[in-house]
């Protein structure tokens, strides 16, 4: 099943002479950019009508047998994505690590995920750095995720292409993406008047206008034997596009995210009663 959900993820220009960092939940600040579109054919093929009933289980602790009901409940949820970027071509590519951290609840609709907060680690010195403007990322949270599940049995095999600035594809997977300001698809997210997410480019100094999805190909998640925790490795993807920007023309530079062999990561652990994105955050090591 393929979910289409608005989503902001962290993007950059690359440039020489500026240094970087992350500082939390404050302002955040990332190097990555991708590409417009991209083939998918070469996507994992992942079938997502195959599904036994019970998710994989792995005994982590001791305890009894997990139920079905077990996984009700609630969740933190820590999501990181492990890439790489090829800022000089020739060279080497620089190793770049994304985290997505999420508050999550079971419902009768699937396991509903908020979004809360995005780091970026990208092992380079000396490079341009983006901002995240606090409206924006308010306005992603606003977006609920609702992933499948099987009637409490755990979360099912299944597609979720995560959308920015986007609304109304026909299939989020696959289609291309806007890449003019005025095509019906861009929609103005976070409502500051420009088309798509706005993101605040420190080197050069202005602002772009993205669209932008990510597509994950989810399996069945290693449950603990107690129930209270899930985990999964996945495939992921991303294509990314400049609709717009105030400032240098270097702002419509794109750069690439390659997906590396460890691909996706997700760890989500429960609590006993529905956390605040800051009290998540705080319980995530997160300062």
């Amino acid at each position: 099943m393929v979910r289409n959900i608005a989503m902001f993820v962290i993007v950059a220009s690359i440039f020489a002479g500026c240094g970087w960092k992350s500082d939390g939940m404050e302002r955040i600040r990332g190097l990555y950019d991708t590409p417009s579109q991209e083939d998918d054919t070469n996507a994992p093929d992942v079938d997502e009508d195959v599904y036994d009933g019970f998710v994989d289980l792995t005994v982590t602790e001791a305890g009894g047998d997990v139920q079905e009901n077990d996984f009700w409940g609630y969740y933190t949820m820590k999501m990181t994505l492990s890439g790489t970027m090829e800022l000089f071509p020739g060279f080497d590519p620089y190793d770049l690590l994304l985290t997505n951290y999420f508050v999550a609840s079971w419902s009768d609709d699937g396991l509903e995920l908020t979004f809360c907060h995005q780091t970026a680690e990208l092992d380079a010195d000396g490079l341009g750095a983006t901002v995240m403007i606090p409206e924006t990322e308010a306005a992603i949270g606003q977006s609920m995720i609702v992933l499948e599940t099987g009637d409490g049995t755990g979360i099912l095999p299944q597609t979720v292409a995560w959308t920015w600035g986007i609304q109304g594809m026909t299939d989020p997977t696959s289609d291309p993406l806007p890449t003019t300001s005025d095509d019906p698809l861009v929609w103005d997210q976070d409502e500051d008047g420009h088309p798509g997410i706005s993101i605040e480019v420190l080197q050069p100094e202005g602002y772009r206008y993205m669209v932008r999805r990510s597509v994950w190909y989810l399996t069945a998640p290693t449950v603990s034997q107690d129930g209270r925790q899930l985990s999964d490795t996945f495939s992921f993807k991303v294509h990314e596009g400049a609709v717009g920007y105030d400032g240098p023309n270097a702002l419509k530079t794109l750069i690439p995210i390659v997906p590396n062999e460890n691909g996706g990561e997700y760890v989500m652990k429960r609590t006993d009663e529905y956390l605040s994105c800051a009290d998540a955050l705080s319980a995530m090591g997160v300062k």
